[in-house]
C-alpha cells in the first residue's frame, strides 16, 4: 500500500492491509503523528517503510524517477494505468497554483502547462 495522506488515514489503513503487507509512507498530507498498532503489526507481520526525497540527493532523485518511468511507461501507454489530474494551470497562474496545493484540497496531481507562454 502506498499512502500519500498519513496522519488520521493511517491506523485504519493498517487495518484493511493483508497478511505480509508492506506499507509505504510517501505524504503526510493530514499530518505527520498518528497511532500505530504494533500487534496489529506483529500479528499480519507488516512492514512500514518511510519515503521521502527531500533527504535525497539530485543523483538518487533522478534515478527513482527512472526507475519509476521504466516500470510504469508501458501500463500508461497501454491505458492500464491513468495518472488522475485534478486541474492545470497555465504558467503565468503559478503564485494560485502554488497556492491551490498548500491547501490540500486537489485529488490528484496539479499541472502547470506551457500553452498560454510564446515561443
Amino acid at each position: 500500500m502506498i499512502d500519500q495522506v498519513g496522519g488520521q488515514l493511517f491506523p485504519g489503513l493498517l487495518q484493511a492491509m493483508a497478511l505480509r503487507g508492506r506499507y509505504v509512507s510517501v505524504g503526510r498530507n493530514d499530518g505527520p503523528v498518528s497511532e500505530i498498532d504494533l500487534d496489529l503489526m506483529a500479528r499480519n507481520r507488516l512492514q512500514l517503510i518511510g519515503v521521502t526525497f527531500r533527504t535525497r540527493t539530485v543523483e538518487e532523485a533522478l534515478q527513482c524517477s527512472e526507475r519509476c518511468a521504466a516500470d510504469l511507461a508501458g501500463a500508461i501507454e497501454q491505458g492500464t494505468l491513468r495518472p488522475v489530474l485534478d486541474r492545470v494551470f497555465p504558467l503565468a497562474e503559478l503564485p494560485a497554483a502554488h497556492a491551490y496545493m498548500l491547501s490540500n484540497s486537489q485529488f490528484g496531481k496539479i499541472v502547470l502547462s506551457t500553452d498560454d507562454v510564446e515561443g
